[in-house]
């Protein structure tokens, strides 16, 4: 078998806690070792729950080369063409769920996300202070009537102690065409139920793009769990909960250590072998 060469592989990173860290952003470690990667011919995306305009922001001057995951899987963005190649979009009874989980689930906050707008429809745990104090023209505070479809996903925004709860609630609902996962432990997403950052990276290989053998996928959390079965080369972190890392074919460091450059690190003693 031949060896492999970087210029074989895409890294598609998580953002959040695995990509940048919330105090410090991107490590020095993890833009270094991505500048080196891309510059021996490797190709980097990002997978991430943003829109495409939040993913620019978040991206930064990183040199992103490959295509990217939006919406925890609900499309798949060229960034250099500036095209959507795939997406998928939650039923058109969406917003009847929503109404559910807001009388079963008090002081919610909830944000419909729909291309690059953002409409929050309940108010009790406001998104609007994010969106305001960055100036986003996109946000709007409407009725979820008012807002028009397709949509690509819902956000909860929900108390820490509500988390659990939060799931039994919708798990006793059985919404057809919708799936939940949370991302953090106070934010929580309905998708639609195909849609997951592994389904999106299927299509990247679909569309020929890349191997699946040389695909590797970095996360952290819960909603990276499809995506680190799927690739060929799973990482995740040592912090991750112990569920992911048991499905992980690697485990590297913290996200402010330079997980993606440990990652990058384990690529380039593959080719070196």
């Amino acid at each position: 078998m031949a060896k492999k060469k970087l210029s074989d592989f895409i890294v598609i990173s998580d953002v959040d806690g695995t990509l940048i860290d919330h105090e410090i952003g991107v490590p020095k470690r993890n833009r270094d070792a991505i500048y080196r990667f891309i510059e021996a011919g490797g190709r980097f995306g990002i997978a991430t729950g943003r829109s495409r305009g939040l993913m620019l922001e978040a991206a930064g001057d990183l040199p992103i080369n490959a295509p990217c995951v939006l919406y925890n899987g609900g499309a798949l963005y060229d960034h250099a063409a500036d095209k959507i190649l795939w997406e998928l979009f939650l039923p058109e009874n969406a917003g009847d769920y929503v109404r559910e989980m807001m009388d079963a689930v008090p002081g919610m906050g909830v944000l419909v996300i729909r291309d690059d707008s953002y409409y929050q429809v309940k108010e009790e745990l406001a998104f609007a202070n994010y969106f305001a104090s960055r100036g986003e023209e996109n946000f709007k505070v409407q009725t979820m009537d008012k807002v028009e479809t397709p949509w690509y996903k819902i956000l909860f925004q929900i108390h820490e102690e509500q988390y659990a709860g939060f799931f039994e609630e919708a798990a006793k609902r059985c919404f057809p065409g919708v799936r939940f996962v949370g991302t953090n432990t106070t934010l929580i997403e309905m998708l639609p139920e195909a849609s997951s950052k592994g389904l999106a990276l299927e299509k990247l290989v679909d569309m020929g793009l890349v191997e699946r053998e040389n695909l590797v996928a970095v996360g952290d959390f819960y909603n990276d769990i499809e995506m680190i079965e799927y690739a060929g080369i799973g990482v995740t972190l040592t912090d991750s909960p112990d569920e992911i890392k048991a499905i992980a074919d690697v485990v590297v460091g913290t996200c402010r250590n330079g997980a993606i450059a440990d990652t990058i690190e384990h690529l380039e003693a593959l080719c070196a072998d």
